[in-house]
């Protein structure tokens, strides 16, 4: 009885664990999916710039553009490819890995997910960026529009990415490491842990019950 207790305990605790790291994954997963699709989408603004170009144009603001372009388009992609990647094979490892996947896919999909964040910042920053060198190339011979659209401009970029900031800052804290989850002691006869094993704890019925040796040590083990 005790010896079923024990185990029914031990895979109690073992499916309580595999359950709140499903709920990691499934957030992760749907963090990716979202970066992913805005990526795509900017991506996809971003690639349109390329066909910009008048030689009546200083050539510094052609190459600033072609640069700044360039690398939101790069950013971009990144995001879109390897976060596609990370949610499609991380959840697929956590499921038909072997035993101590589901672990390491949220281990390594936490990894991937600071990763392609900030190069999804990247991105933006590349993009906004972007539009300002659109404003120089097609509104440089209004001064006046040009100047009020780079304001304009400017305060919302900088009002998105302060706000963001604290965003991050309020809702900022510091995620466990379930590589290094700290082995804790139940608090149940024999000092069971999850990753003990049962036979390592077993006694016999001599030795539990205190009586004399007379019968085989292995008799009533639990």
């Amino acid at each position: 009885m005790l010896r079923t207790d024990r185990l029914a305990l031990d895979a109690e605790i073992q499916h309580a664990r595999l359950a709140i790291q499903e709920r990691d994954l499934n957030n992760v997963t749907t963090f990716l999916d979202g970066l992913a699709t805005q990526a795509a989408l900017l991506a996809g603004f971003a690639f349109i710039s390329f066909t910009t170009y008048d030689a009546t144009v200083e050539p510094w603001k052609i190459v600033c553009l072609y640069l700044t372009t360039s690398i939101s388009l790069g950013a971009n992609l990144f995001v879109v490819c390897v976060g596609q990647l990370v949610t499609i094979f991380g959840p697929t490892l956590a499921l038909k890995g072997p035993k101590g996947s589901m672990e390491r896919a949220v281990n390594l999909m936490r990894y991937y997910r600071t990763l392609i964040f900030w190069m999804f910042i990247l991105g933006l920053v590349g993009f906004a960026f972007m539009i300002i060198c659109l404003l120089l190339i097609y509104l440089q011979k209004d001064l006046g529009v040009l100047v009020s659209c780079l304001c304009l401009v400017f305060c919302f970029f900088v009002s998105t990415f302060v706000f963001s900031a604290k965003v991050l800052q309020d809702f900022k804290f510091k995620s466990p490491d379930l590589k290094y989850v700290v082995k804790r002691d139940i608090d149940v006869p024999g000092n069971l842990t999850p990753q003990t094993s049962i036979n390592e704890n077993a006694v016999s019925a001599v030795k539990f019950l205190g009586i004399d040796g007379k019968v085989n040590d292995d008799a009533g083990k639990f």
